[in-house]
């Protein structure tokens, strides 16, 4: 969200201009995938009712968290809730204001008559810390009094040191990481905008498109969107001729050698350790981080990867459903895990 946006639900309205909210960023336009799946049910439940406690949604640029914001808003709207919906720039530059005026209480009370608050890039109140400080007050007492309060950021929760006053820790919170989009994600995005734009696109050229991006939702259907308006302009099709001369070339998919080797390392394990037979406590969570990994970058199928293992498809099919769910409760092995996608495939 730029500048002074701001999405008001019922009334009465908060001490901040507004302006209406994207209609295209609903709930029912969000592509849902096995990495943004988590997330997206945990944005429903909230703006269902259906969950209580602070929600925070954490991840690279571009992957979906201002949509889910923008969902939710709706979602609570529709029932009625008192809501804004906001950049938390702009709402440091309002209560600014506020003080400059005089009008620090007022400010406050006016938001506190909301039953919901949505803040959008909460890494963005570092800076000022007496400020940041009652801020992360002002939203402790807000979750404290019942309010829903969901936010976005680009960092782990515990890069952004005053979420501990209103992300507990206690299990109250509910954290949810969107990773980069992996390949069939991304290739049902460039389907989906492809819909949009009234594009008969074939199932292989969706595939050169969604393999040469990767990393950002945004870029993938901002590229799309070009590639139709450069089709139309030079009247040319819109076909692997032009993919291959607007867009970059694909980035090198990483191996199973590679993949293997890379989280070996991250876990101060030999690639020979990991995959031989042998078991062992601290060889647990790196294998299932390796099995998820080759299911996810390579799209390997559990009795292959089993097999790479040395065990059978149940094994990997719990490591590869049960990590999503272990990386959105432990920042430090969403950090690693990031890392060891990020050698390997980058965020480009």
């Amino acid at each position: 969200m730029s500048g002074a946006a701001m999405f008001l639900g019922a009334t009465p309205p908060p001490p901040m201009p507004s302006i209406p909210p994207p209609p295209d960023q609903s709930f029912a336009a969000f592509v849902v995938g096995e990495s943004n799946q988590a997330a997206y049910r945990a944005a429903t439940a909230l703006a269902r009712g259906e969950i209580g406690g602070p929600l925070l949604l954490h991840g690279p640029s571009g992957v979906g968290k201002t949509h889910l914001l923008h969902a939710t808003y709706a979602g609570l709207a529709e029932r009625g809730c008192g809501v804004a919906c906001l950049a938390a720039h702009d709402l440091t530059q309002a209560l600014l204001a506020a003080r400059r005026a005089n009008q620090a209480a007022a400010f406050w009370r006016e938001l506190g008559a909301l039953d919901a608050l949505l803040l959008d890039d909460v890494h963005s109140l570092a800076g000022d810390e007496p400020l940041q400080g009652e801020l992360a007050d002002a939203l402790a007492a807000w979750v404290e009094g019942g309010r829903i309060l969901a936010v976005t950021t680009d960092r782990p929760p515990d890069e952004v040191p005053e979420t501990g006053r209103w992300c507990p820790r206690d299990g109250a919170a509910t954290v949810q990481h969107l990773p980069p989009p992996e390949t069939a994600l991304r290739i049902a995005i460039v389907r989906r905008k492809a819909e949009q734009l009234g594009l008969d696109l074939p199932g292989e050229l969706s595939a050169t498109i969604a393999q040469r991006l990767r990393g950002s939702v945004r870029r993938l259907e901002g590229a799309l969107t070009r590639l139709h308006a450069l089709a139309r302009l030079s009247g040319r099709p819109l076909d692997r001729s032009l993919v291959e001369e607007v867009l970059p070339p694909a980035p090198p998919v990483p191996t199973v050698e590679r993949i293997v080797a890379e989280t070996a390392a991250a876990f101060g394990l030999s690639a020979h350790r990991l995959r031989g037979r042998g078991g062992g406590g601290e060889l647990v969570l790196p294998r299932r981080v390796a099995m998820w990994l080759l299911h996810r970058l390579l799209g390997l199928p559990a009795p292959e990867i089993g097999r790479l293992f040395h065990r059978d498809r149940t094994t990997v099919h719990h490591a590869c459903r049960g990590l999503p769910a272990r990386l959105a409760r432990d920042a430090e092995l969403a950090r690693t895990v990031r890392q060891i996608e990020e050698r390997l495939v980058g965020t480009t």
